[in-house]
Order: C-alpha cells, then sequence, then structure tokens
C-alpha cells in the first residue's frame, strides 16, 4: 500500500500526507484525447441545439444574444472538461483548447458543403453585431485552459512508499 503525498507549492517543505482507505474505490479518469474529444462533441451539441431552438420557439431572440449563449456553453464544457482532467499540464489542456478550435472550423466546412446556405453555427454567425464570431472563436480556443488550476498555489500528487 502507498501513501500520497501532497506538496503545497506556496508552502516549501511543509507535507501534508494521507493514507489512503483501504477498499476505497479508486477515480478513474478518461484519456485526456478522449475527454477533450468528449467535451467538445458535448459542446458542439448543446450549441447545434441551440441554433434549432433559434429556428423554432426563440426565433425572435437577437443574433448578438445567441451568439453569448454559444459562448457561455462553451465556458461551461470547458469548465466541465478542467474539473476532468485535473491536474493535466497547461500545454496539454492549450492544444486542447486548439483541437477544439480545428474541429469547429472542420465541422462548420464540413456542413457548409453539405448545406445549400452557409453553415455557422459552431464559429459564430458573421452577420451578428459586436463582433461574436471573433469572441465564438477565443472561447473555443481558451475554454478548456480558462478553468485549470496550474501554477500559484499549485499542488503536486506524488506516491511514496509506505513508511514502517
Amino acid at each position: 500500500m502507498s501513501s500520497i503525498t501532497l506538496i503545497h507549492a506556496d508552502r516549501s517543505g511543509e507535507r501534508v500526507t494521507d493514507r489512503m482507505a483501504p477498499g476505497a474505490p479508486a477515480r478513474t479518469r478518461l484519456p485526456l484525447p478522449i475527454a477533450a474529444l468528449l467535451g467538445w462533441i458535448g459542446a458542439a451539441l448543446g450549441i447545434y441545439a441551440i441554433d434549432l431552438g433559434a429556428q423554432g420557439p426563440f426565433a425572435g431572440l437577437p443574433r448578438a444574444l445567441l451568439g453569448l449563449v454559444k459562448i457561455a456553453l462553451i465556458f461551461g464544457a470547458g469548465w466541465a472538461y478542467a474539473k476532468g482532467v485535473r491536474g493535466a499540464s497547461t500545454d496539454l489542456v492549450l492544444s486542447t483548447g486548439l483541437a477544439w478550435l480545428v474541429f469547429s472550423i472542420g465541422a462548420d466546412v464540413v456542413t457548409g458543403i453539405r448545406s445549400t446556405a452557409g453553415a455557422y453555427q459552431l464559429l459564430g454567425d458573421p452577420l451578428a453585431p459586436l463582433r461574436i464570431r471573433d469572441l465564438t472563436m477565443l472561447a473555443w480556443l481558451a475554454g478548456p485552459a480558462l478553468f485549470t488550476r496550474r501554477g500559484f498555489g499549485d499542488q503536486r500528487i506524488e506516491e511514496t512508499p509506505r513508511q514502517r
């Protein structure tokens, strides 16, 4: 059996040791690429649902408001992703944001090719005021990294052999 040692970066030398309870279920985490893909799929499906609602019961809402709701949904998916991959390096989380942006561009290109009208569901409507499209693209890029907890107050988890 091993113990987990938490090292607080802001308090040098102070260690807090916590022994794992026998029989406690181990928390399993998804691999980062799968978590990133599932996070993007969740956000994309939410945005498609918002667009379906904009054509139906919410047809009278302004485009800027719909764009801001999409941005909030992307940030919500980024929060859920960051919660699921706690402890991932900043480089991996930033590359996830880049992957989300590339996936969104690719999906909009594919849907634009297959439809007669331009498809801008994931990247934002180019006719929306206030440069919402630029903010949407920035949200895809920064959404996963915005909620990570690295740097100041960072905690490393190390497994050490049990001391007898």
